[in-house]
């Protein structure tokens, strides 16, 4: 666990591993962020997509049947496969500071919903290094998020780095 105090032992990092392929046993929640505008975006969005062809059609057709427009904060659920459900936190910033497009606020709030599900259901939750991209935030900035949110709640994360390089 890269030297994290037993404290954060709920939140694994995973090197040379991919978000998409989880264990078939068990329930799982794969986690993902949005921005405000709602738009389908790059990255590991785009790796959901190829997997799950009908997840970015699904989210859009039921904002299209809908009055309430989604806030920061919020989450989209979307159920992908029988013991898998995709989780889509609306919590990046479509306008501002395009350095720092993640509000870890509503990132905190998201995973309050996120733990609500996953503790329900006894699912492990997974991830890619969210927010460290093209988002802006650091990883150090991520990882308390999650811990505080999700593990310290006693739900398992496992974040997922395709390469063999931890997250920064």
């Amino acid at each position: 666990m890269f030297g994290m105090p037993k404290e954060m032992a709920n939140v694994e990092v995973r090197l040379n591993s991919d978000a998409t392929i989880v264990p078939q046993l068990g329930a799982h929640i794969l986690i993902h962020v949005l921005s405000d505008a709602l738009t389908w975006g790059l990255g590991f969005t785009q790796a959901i997509e190829a997997r799950w062809p009908n997840s970015a059609r699904s989210l859009e057709s039921r904002l299209r049947h809908t009055s309430q427009r989604p806030n920061l904060g919020d989450v989209l659920w979307t159920k992908l496969e029988e013991r898998m459900s995709l989780a889509s936190l609306i919590v990046e910033r479509s306008r501002g500071n395009p350095k720092t497009s993640l509000d870890l606020e509503a990132f905190s709030q998201s995973l309050g919903q996120v733990a609500d599900l996953a503790l329900k259901t006894t699912s492990v939750v997974h991830a890619p290094p969210i927010g460290t991209g093209l988002s802006g935030a650091t990883w150090k900035e991520v990882h308390a998020t999650l811990q505080s949110a999700l593990g310290a709640r006693g739900v398992i994360v496992v974040v997922h780095c395709l390469g063999n390089r931890p997250p920064e």
